[in-house]
């Protein structure tokens, strides 16, 4: 699929898909939660459709441009991207799609396609000093974050073994001093050395 723009930036951000309003330049889109909610139309969408946001130091909009794809994937041209990326003049690019979902919680894990362009369009972008700072999921009524599941994943490893549920303590009361013999010497009856003797 072509971009909606060859080589060329939509400079009007729109309100949801369809909609004729304009978004407020002096939001800061670095905010996964604000991509999110200006995007939240994904959801109901039967295709899968990508976006790449330009912003400048300071998370404001600058442009954008959007691929359209089939059911399960999406084809994006990456130089396209990169070119749109530069005729900006974006220091940050943040990628935001949809994965169709009949389920209210979504299909929230990213696809091995979907690393795969962020880690190659990540690359190309740090060519140009432009970051690729993250890429926003939206599936069903929710929305997940690429850079939120890694600090997430990073932190899962710092757990001990008890964090993790590798171990659970088990706690079992000690019994009371009585008179019960614990030691040999402690029977009843002759001593064991005498006994020995005996025989």
């Amino acid at each position: 699929m072509e971009g909606e723009k060859n080589f060329a930036v939509s400079f009007e951000l729109i309100l949801g898909l369809d909609r004729d309003r304009l978004i407020d330049p002096n939001l800061d889109f670095r905010d996964p939660k604000t991509v999110a909610y200006f995007f939240r139309d994904l959801k109901y969408l039967s295709y899968e459709q990508v976006f790449f946001l330009f912003l400048n130091d300071h998370g404001n909009c600058l442009g954008h441009i959007g691929y359209r794809g089939a059911e399960h994937e999406c084809s994006v041209v990456l130089r396209e991207v990169v070119s749109a990326a530069l005729l900006s003049g974006a220091t940050i690019v943040i990628d935001i799609h949809n994965h169709p979902s009949v389920f209210i919680d979504g299909q929230l894990k990213f696809s091995p396609s979907d690393i795969a362009i962020f880690d190659k369009l990540k690359w190309m972008f740090a060519v140009f000093r432009i970051k690729f700072s993250d890429m926003i999921l939206i599936s069903g009524d929710c929305f997940t974050s690429y850079q939120a599941q890694k600090e997430e994943a990073e932190r899962l490893k710092k757990l001990d073994a008890y964090q993790k549920g590798d171990l659970a303590v088990v706690e079992n009361a000690l019994e009371p001093e009585s008179d019960k013999p614990m030691f040999i010497d402690d029977l009843p009856g002759e001593p064991l050395e005498d006994a020995k003797a005996n025989n």
